[in-house]
């Protein structure tokens, strides 16, 4: 086994970070999609949103899809550089949020909500971009606190995920 340290960057091969993956890409489509699946449930039904759901879902209201073949675009093109990178049997581990969990009611704004979520799908872009199948799993307890890692496998490896998940965390012991 090799371990190697990279960047999205060095998978890539350009200085493309995942913030931009996330709100350039990712965001988009994910906003379309959640408008095409659940938005007009949402519009009829008219169900009782909180104040945090109702303000990102306004966001979702507001979204220009004019840009959304430009984000598509963009999704395939780092699909495909994903692709041309990553070998059968790679495994990318990486931290599954990149600080510690808010405090419960902490998120009273949509600025707080932004600052912890956006770093935090940033992250995870890589994989939504890409295809591939990720697990997080909890690594570790840090002063009580527990810490995640997550683990992504090359498109269409998912069984081989679940059974490196399996050995990092069973230590590969069996399961029954």
């Amino acid at each position: 086994m090799k371990i190697s340290w990279i960047s999205f960057g060095d998978i890539l091969g350009d200085k493309f970070d995942l913030t931009a993956c996330n709100e350039h890409a990712l965001r988009n489509l994910q906003t379309a999609e959640f408008t095409n699946t659940v938005g007009g449930w949402i519009e009829t039904a008219k169900p009782e949103l909180g104040p945090n759901f109702n303000a990102a879902y306004q966001n979702i209201r507001d979204f220009d899809r004019t840009g959304l073949n430009e984000a598509l675009s963009l999704c395939e093109s780092l699909f495909q550089k994903i692709s041309d990178f990553t070998n059968v049997g790679d495994l990318f581990c990486f931290p599954t949020t990149p600080t510690i969990a808010p405090k419960k009611g902490s998120l009273s704004s949509l600025d707080c909500v932004m600052a912890f979520y956006g770093r935090t799908m940033a992250i995870s872009s890589f994989s939504g971009v890409g295809r591939l199948p990720e697990i997080s799993i909890p690594a570790a307890h840090i002063d009580g606190i527990p810490v995640g890692v997550s683990l992504a496998a090359g498109n269409y490896q998912d069984e081989f995920l679940l059974d490196a998940a399996k050995h990092f965390f069973y230590g590969g012991a069996s399961i029954k």
